[in-house]
């Protein structure tokens, strides 16, 4: 199977980079959907059924998402954290009239993996799509 990919160039101080982006189909088989996450909580754990573990997934997410809205990151250790990260204000231009654009500041939430999870997928082999 060839995966899409797709190629740009970014410029990092005085070195231009060409970064390479797998693109993906929400429905491709590489995508752990969220009934497939389930599925396996139910396998894995003994006398666990798919409701319950639905209702698990749903409280923990619901769990992660009040902390968050809260001003508080989420730290799930072995596997990395979910904190707020404040998006300075900013000007740009809109690309159809050209007249500059007020960007209002905002939060984002970022996912910074911990050094297990890092060192683990340092282990997994992947074979580079191919661009020709």
């Amino acid at each position: 199977m060839r995966l899409p990919t797709q190629a740009k160039n970014e410029w990092f101080g005085c070195f231009q980079t060409t970064f390479l982006y797998l693109r993906l189909p929400m429905d491709s088989p590489e995508t752990l959907s969220r009934q497939e996450i389930i599925q396996q909580m139910s396998q894995r754990v003994d006398g666990l059924t798919q409701k319950a573990a639905a209702a698990a997934l749903d409280a923990a997410v619901e769990v992660m998402l009040e902390a968050l809205g809260s001003g508080r990151s989420v730290r799930l250790s072995g596997f990395g954290s979910f904190q707020l990260r404040r998006r300075k204000a900013r000007t740009n231009i809109h690309p159809r009239t050209s007249l500059p654009v007020e960007v209002p500041a905002a939060w984002n939430a970022v996912f910074v993996p911990s050094q297990a999870l890092r060192d683990r997928l340092r282990t997994i082999a992947v074979e580079p799509p191919s661009l020709g």
